[in-house]
């Protein structure tokens, strides 16, 4: 397992380092490098004028030495000339001495062969100590005599306002070289003498003298430093002061790379140090860190992950620690103690959820029971109570037919009592022949007179019997109703017992939904079969009605056959009567056709109603059939 978090610590602590140690550093760096270039342009400036005072100081004495030759010459006259160039002074300090005259004359010492013909006048020291004021001295030269860098020093000799001759002398340039190279420059640096033309006079490399100095160093150029130099070496330039006749300069240059070497030593060392100080911080802190946090962190981070796999019985590290890990640890183990909890809880909740839905299939298996038992009991007593409704409003059908076929016949003889009257009130004369008929056909239609309200009054007791069972099947219907009302309660209270249930109870919801639906179309049907069941018993009522009117009717059939027997028998008290009774019957049939008429059409809808009743009764045994398939369907699936 890779420590992140520690290798994050360690990265965060070596920026710091580097950043703190690499700002002091280059704050160090800074100061020391101004420090040793301020320290290498104070040197170079003393030696400049260390070298340029020493120069000037030893040109100076020698001037002095030339000027009081010339000066001697002059006092003494020309004969003390070699006497004068020949003092010890003069040869320990020059490599010689010599005059040169106006007239030609060329006296010298030590002595040496000169040039036939050699004229000193021609010769650039002579003409410049003759026109010159002072000490004059000449550009560096190759001595013909012995081959090393020369240089002259001349002065005028005057008497009288009269040029007599110049007095010279010749100083070897190595002394100079000696003078300069006893100068310590830092930096491998050295010191040299130029010309303002830029050509070097005196250099510790002969192959460099008297040629030009090269093109990016110029004589005239302002003075550089150390710090504010860009290549590598740097070269500065001391004038010479007091010097009259020419213009010199000590040069003095030196390899800024050496001469910085202390400074880029510092650096490097600064660089050691600063991997030294990481290394020395960084391993201890990284094993400190290790085992105090890497080793509790990732104990911790195990103990987590198994905690997270469901595995609780893992010990935590670190829970003695009184340090934030130690904190964190305990309160792993808080996390831990509370999983542990949870998870006895959730067996309890298991064993809770496993009895509740225990009980509640005890409860749905008791509901299927005692539902399946009422809608079977209901269901039962819904389809006897059809069947006896059907036997019912069949026989009221056959009972309508036969009055139906009665009251035909009642016509037919009405219509034929009609045709009677109307021959006695033709024939007169045969009123006696015809009163026997009359006595014989009133006789009969006193016969069917009883015989009609016979059958009326067995209508009638039919009619309520319909009537009676049909305030059965309102019962009946009743009854269904209510089991619908309690069955659609029992299905409310299912389902709000389901949506407690939460996700479980989402079956059980269905199921309930399914049997409230059921009990809402029992209770439509019911409704309709209490519809047809009302319309039953008004038609039934309206039949009782008719019936009782047919029943008047016949009653009074009965009674103009009675006083048609009567007239009958009074027939001889006066003939005048007959007519009269002739009109009455004649009344009487008319009446008679009209309640038969009336009895007709009350037959018709009687059987109407009881085809009505018996198409009721077929419907509710489909219903009662379709009820007992929901009620086995629902029961099944609370079972389920």
């Amino acid at each position: 397992m890779k420590n992140h978090f520690i290798y994050r610590i360690i990265l965060i602590v070596a920026s710091l380092i580097l950043v703190s140690f690499g700002i002091l550093g280059y704050f160090i760096y800074r100061i020391s490098s101004g420090t040793v270039s301020a320290q290498v342009d104070t040197q170079l400036a003393m030696t400049g004028e260390a070298a340029t005072d020493g120069i000037q100081k030893w040109l100076a004495g020698r001037a002095l030495l030339v000027e009081s030759l010339a000066e001697n010459v002059q006092r003494l006259g020309n004969g003390s000339v070699e006497q004068l160039i020949d003092r010890p002074l003069l040869q320990q300090t020059f490599s010689s001495a010599y005059m040169g005259f106006a007239d030609g004359r060329f006296a010298r010492y030590p002595e040496t062969p000169v040039p036939d013909g050699y004229d000193p006048r021609t010769r650039s020291w002579y003409q410049d100590g003759a026109a010159g004021k002072g000490v004059a001295m000449t550009r560096p030269y190759v001595s013909y005599a012995n081959g090393k860098l020369t240089m002259s020093m001349a002065s005028a000799v005057m008497r009288d306002g009269v040029l007599q001759g110049v007095a010279g002398v010749d100083l070897d340039l190595d002394t100079v070289k000696t003078f300069l190279s006893s100068f310590h420059v830092p930096g491998r640096g050295y010191v040299f003498l130029v010309d303002a033309d830029g050509t070097i006079l005196v250099h510790p490399d002969s192959s460099k003298v008297m040629t030009r100095l090269d093109g990016s160093v110029r004589p005239d150029a302002a003075a550089e430093t150390l710090a504010g130099s860009s290549g590598r070496m740097l070269t500065v330039f001391h004038p010479i002061k007091g010097l009259s006749s020419v213009k010199w300069l000590v040069g003095i240059t030196l390899d800024r790379d050496a001469a910085l070497a202390p400074v880029y030593a510092l650096r490097t060392v600064l660089a050691v140090s600063l991997v030294a100080a990481l290394l020395v911080i960084l391993l201890p802190l990284a094993g400190v860190l290790q085992k105090l946090v890497a080793v509790p962190i990732t104990g911790m981070t195990r103990a987590m992950t198994t905690i997270s796999q469901g595995k609780l019985d893992i010990a935590i590290p670190a829970l003695d620690r009184g340090d934030e890990i130690g904190a964190m640890a305990r309160s792993l183990e808080v996390f831990q103690n509370n999983a542990i909890e949870m998870r006895r809880m959730e067996g309890e909740r298991a064993a809770a959820r496993e009895e509740a839905e225990r009980n509640r299939r005890a409860l749905l298996d008791g509901l299927a029971h005692s539902f399946e038992s009422s809608v079977t009991r209901v269901a039962e007593r819904m389809s006897d109570e059809a069947v006896r409704m059907q036997s019912a409003a069949e026989s009221m059908s056959g009972m309508a037919h036969d009055a139906a076929t009665e009251a035909a016949a009642v016509a037919a003889a009405a219509e034929q009592a009609s045709a009677n009257v109307a021959t006695v009130a033709v024939a007169t004369e045969e009123l006696s022949a015809s009163i026997h008929e009359i006595s014989r056909q009133v006789q009969q239609s006193s016969g069917m007179s009883t015989e009609a309200v016979s059958e009326a009054r067995r209508t009638d007791d039919l009619v309520k019997g319909l009537a009676e069972a049909a305030g059965r099947i309102g019962e009946v219907v009743a009854l269904i109703h209510g089991i619908a009302a309690q069955t659609n309660l029992l299905a409310l209270n299912a389902t709000i017992e389901a949506a407690r249930a939460g996700e479980a109870g989402k079956g059980f919801a269905v199921v309930a939904g399914e049997v409230k639906t059921l009990a809402t179309q029992t209770a439509k049907a019911t409704d309709e079969i209490s519809q047809q069941v009302a319309t039953v018993q008004t038609a039934t009522q309206q039949a009782v009605e008719a019936i009782h009117g047919i029943g008047g009717s016949i009653t009074r059939i009965n009674e103009i056959a009675g006083a048609i027997a009567a007239a009958v028998e009074e027939q001889h008290a006066a003939t005048a009567e007959i007519s009269r009774n002739i009109a009455e019957a004649a009344k009487g049939t008319q009446e008679v056709t009209s309640h038969l008429g009336t009895l007709t059409s009350t037959t018709g809808r009687v059987g109407d109603t009881s085809g009505s009743v018996l198409d009721a009764s077929q419907t509710m045994s489909g219903e009662v059939d379709h009820l007992r398939e929901e009620a086995a369907s629902f029961v099944k699936e609370i079972r389920a």
